[in-house]
């Protein structure tokens, strides 16, 4: 197993770290742009743009996103809406109605599908809190067809005065070695993106 975390807790501008041996793997850096203006009479529309570059420092995605744009992935030579990438979908809650669990399918150029599947663990309290939360979700990825088990993530809940210090954290099994880049990837757009 591949053990990574992220310097820093806003992963849309983060170098993803390979926790053994500690080498920046990916490194994401989001920037504003503006969009062409030829379609829109106002002038260019403001967006985001978050690159996403490997340890050779090739691009291996970009991600487009703004107030009032589609959201875009460009990744493995396609450019593709994250709507239509992503397709997102609740669970029925556990017991504890204070959960939450989602499940997000994407499919590799390859034609495999894929699903993450997201959870708080425990139950949120909700009153107002000085210091942040020990609570975590958890994201876990499956191959749809097989169930196969390939990646989990960690992410340490916000919330409170003070910043919470754990890093958020990715750990990939051998098999999921061969996608490491849309494992990265995916996770980042699933952390990032509003749910």
């Amino acid at each position: 197993m591949r053990k990574l975390h992220f310097f820093s807790q806003q992963p849309a501008n983060s170098a993803v770290i390979d926790s053994a041996t500690g080498n920046v793997l990916y490194e994401f850096f989001t920037t504003d742009a503006t969009t062409d203006t030829a379609s829109n009479q106002h002038g260019g529309e403001r967006v985001k743009v978050t690159t996403m570059w490997n340890a050779q420092r090739q691009v291996v995605a970009l991600y487009t996103h703004g107030a009032s744009s589609k959201e875009e992935v460009t990744y493995s030579g396609q450019t593709r809406s994250v709507d239509d990438w992503l397709l997102w979908s609740s669970k029925p809650a556990p017991t504890e109605s204070t959960s939450t669990s989602r499940e997000c399918q994407f499919a590799l150029p390859d034609g495999k599908k894929y699903k993450w599947t997201y959870h708080e663990d425990g139950t949120r309290n909700r009153r107002f809190s000085m210091f942040p939360s020990d609570q975590t979700t958890t994201y876990e990825l499956f191959e749809c067809e097989t169930g196969q088990f390939l990646a989990n993530g960690h992410r340490p809940q916000r919330g409170g005065l003070f910043a919470c210090t754990k890093k958020l954290k990715l750990d990939v099994m051998a098999d999921g070695e061969a996608m490491l880049d849309a494992i990265v990837l995916t996770f980042v757009l699933c952390v990032c993106k509003p749910l």
